[in-house]
């Protein structure tokens, strides 16, 4: 694990059993640098780092938290604020950070959130708001009958919902049948043998980190770059040829054969080594 986390100065780890180990960090600086970088995982299974409560009982210690990058898609422009963030956040867990921009600020429609997850529990994948409707019953129509008046007054209650997909940042292993952190979804007692499009999660909810976007954004415009240098080279190898078929063609038409002369009749091209020959 120094491997990965690259510290600064040694850490020693040491088996305290029943899968938990103790890691002790020569650095506070690493230690904090590591706490708050996380999730970590290894052979794609999750580490609960937890710094020891109490007097350090290990068996009083709960390893039930994960913090994790939370990303909220098709957020409403009016829910664009960091208290409104911070309460859509608490649906799936305890808000610890919301990323803004350099004046503090959140743009776009995706919200970004360093949320605690309890892992014990099934993973948040939608978030629903209700929006009301503030319409007055003076907007109705007048010729509307008492029935049709009530029917719409009904809808008008309801409002709208607005649907939130939830995605996690460096998510490890889960089972897509019950959406635990921890198993997957062949170990799931509640697995029937069901294909695995069917099930009620999936991959969709890994997200791809900041990190992540930036090298697929550079290979696409490297990928785009590459492929425009090839159409320019094949339009202009076209041209060439167009050119040098015209040019052919040309002289074929300015001379043509006389009748009556002793000329050979016009043959068909054959390939030889160095081109067409006639």
């Amino acid at each position: 694990m120094q491997q990965v986390w690259r510290t600064m100065r040694e850490v020693k780890i040491e088996s305290l059993g029943d899968n938990m180990f103790m890691f002790k960090f020569n650095a506070e600086e690493d230690k904090k640098r590591i706490m708050a970088r996380g999730p970590w995982h290894f052979n794609r299974a999750l580490i609960v780092l937890k710094e020891p409560s109490g007097i350090g009982d290990i068996t009083q210690q709960a390893f039930t938290h994960a913090s994790f990058w939370v990303q909220i898609f098709n957020v409403p422009i009016m829910c664009m604020e960091q208290e409104t963030l911070v309460e859509l956040g608490e649906v799936i867990g305890t808000v610890e950070e919301v990323t803004t921009d350099e004046v503090g600020e959140c743009v776009g429609n995706i919200a970004r959130l360093r949320i605690k997850v309890d892992i014990t529990k099934p993973l948040k994948k939608m978030i629903v708001l209700n929006e009301e409707n503030d319409e007055k019953e003076s907007n109705i129509d007048k010729e509307e009958t008492e029935g049709e008046m009530e029917n719409k007054r009904d809808r008008d209650k309801l409002g709208v919902e607005v649907h939130m997909p939830v995605v996690y940042e460096r998510l490890p292993d889960f089972c897509y049948c019950c959406g635990i952190i921890g198993h997957q979804f062949r170990e799931c007692i509640k697995y029937k043998n069901q294909p695995q499009d069917k099930l009620e999660y999936g991959p969709h909810l890994k997200a791809a980190t900041i990190t992540e976007k930036m090298k697929q954004d550079k290979e696409r415009n490297r990928w785009k770059s590459a492929n425009n240098r090839s159409n320019g080279n094949e339009a202009e190898q076209t041209a060439r040829k167009e050119n040098q078929t015209e040019s052919t063609v040309g002289k074929h038409n300015t001379n043509p054969p006389k009748p009556g002369n002793n000329c050979n009749p016009p043959s068909v091209g054959r390939r030889g080594e160095s081109g067409w020959k006639l």
